[in-house]
């Protein structure tokens, strides 16, 4: 729920160790095979085996608020009107701060993301599409950043005391005719 805001995680990869189908192993960054680099981030496919992928980061949030929106769509011009009106926001107002997503169904149409920054910061960025689309804020709670990821896992607890700094890679393998193993 950042990728309005931040882009998507393989926009972050910075380099990786990948395994190519002949066995070699190469380094990939900007400055070395930077044509796998460019594989990785979506231009291919089946190109090898990813051993290690290295990203950069950004700093936290220091506040997020997850909201849910109820969208008064009920009859064909009411769904027309606002899908154009939710189409300008989108294109021409939304904050990058703000991250959503659309769902309708057969029972409604609502609105469901998370804005990094205040409620009330949240509640004046969302007002023009409020009132262009026909809709009303159903929540919208602040929270920490963990406890937003954990709204989108589902209330899941996420384990961020597993030490992730720690890297373990066990190798085996055969050569074709050879009994013997490395």
């Amino acid at each position: 729920m950042s990728s309005h805001w931040k882009g998507l995680t393989l926009d972050w990869i910075v380099g990786a160790t990948v395994v190519l189908a002949d066995g070699r192993v190469h380094e990939v960054s900007k400055d070395q095979n930077k044509d796998l680099l460019w594989a990785l981030r979506g231009a291919g496919s089946a190109f090898g085996v990813v051993a290690e992928l290295r990203f950069d980061t950004f700093d936290a949030p220091s506040n997020a608020t997850v909201f849910a929106v109820t969208l008064n769509w009920n009859n064909e011009q009411t769904i027309k009107n606002g899908l154009t009106a939710f189409r300008n926001f989108a294109k021409d107002n939304q904050p990058a701060e703000m991250n959503m997503r659309l769902n309708a169904n057969g029972q409604g149409t609502t609105l469901e993301g998370v804005y990094y920054g205040s409620t009330q910061q949240f509640n004046n960025a969302i007002q023009p599409l409020l009132k262009n689309a026909g809709g009303t804020v159903r929540s919208a709670r602040t929270m920490g950043w963990i406890e937003s990821l954990n709204a989108y896992a589902n209330n899941e607890r996420l384990d961020v005391t597993y030490p992730y700094n720690t890297v373990s890679l066990s190798l085996s393998y055969r050569v074709r005719g050879s009994s013997e193993s490395n």
